[in-house]
């Protein structure tokens, strides 16, 4: 036999409230139909919750990583603003000097190979004036070699031509210098460029 039971009535007149009865399979259809009601909204809850939490993470990081980002710009652009005049001096003062102190032995590599294949027709050297002491001191040291230094004031101090029979072939370190020079200033303006961007 199934027992009545009786609901406490919370409201303030009871009286005016009936007194709700229900079968015991009855109560338990609806205690078990508000337990999965309420577990049903607590995974919910937990799931948004869950949500809310990755989504304000992310948020997070992805600002961390901007502001590191901004962090590794600035200090970069720091260290190339220190060290564009030192490489800037460099290649304009130390460049030329080394170009001009190489200039004979480049000659000299030049010159071998062809007084070998046609030793027998004389070898001309033209250089810059200031160039002439150096280059013939070099190729003095090799003897057996005939040929002849002309100056030549069209050319540069980092330039010469070297002349054998009817070939003639030209080095220009001026040329390289001045390549590293302009490589160095599109490197440094391209930096510039990335500072206005991040800046």
């Amino acid at each position: 036999m199934s027992r009545r039971l009786s609901l406490e009535v919370f409201e303030s007149d009871p009286a005016e409230q009936p007194t709700i009865v229900m079968e015991a399979a009855a109560l338990e259809e609806v205690k078990l139909a508000a337990y999965e009601t309420g577990y049903a909204a607590g995974w919910e809850d937990a799931a948004r919750s869950r949500a809310d939490d990755a989504e304000k993470l992310a948020t997070e990081l992805s600002r961390s990583l901007q502001a590191q980002s901004f962090s590794y710009n600035e200090a970069r652009v720091a260290i190339l603003r220190a060290v564009e005049p030192l490489l800037s001096d460099l290649a304009a003062k130390v460049l030329p000097m080394m170009a001009r102190e190489t200039l004979s032995a480049h000659v000299l590599e030049t010159v071998l190979p062809l007084a070998r294949e046609a030793a027998d027709q004389p070898l001309h050297v033209l250089v810059h004036p200031d160039a002439e002491a150096a280059v013939a001191g070099l190729l003095n040291t090799d003897q057996g070699m005939a040929f002849a230094i002309e100056t030549d004031t069209t050319l540069a101090p980092g330039q010469a031509v070297v002349r054998i029979g009817g070939a003639e072939t030209r080095i220009d370190l001026d040329a390289v210098v001045a390549g590293i020079q302009a490589a160095i200033a599109a490197f440094f303006e391209g930096t510039k460029t990335e500072e206005r961007h991040y800046g």
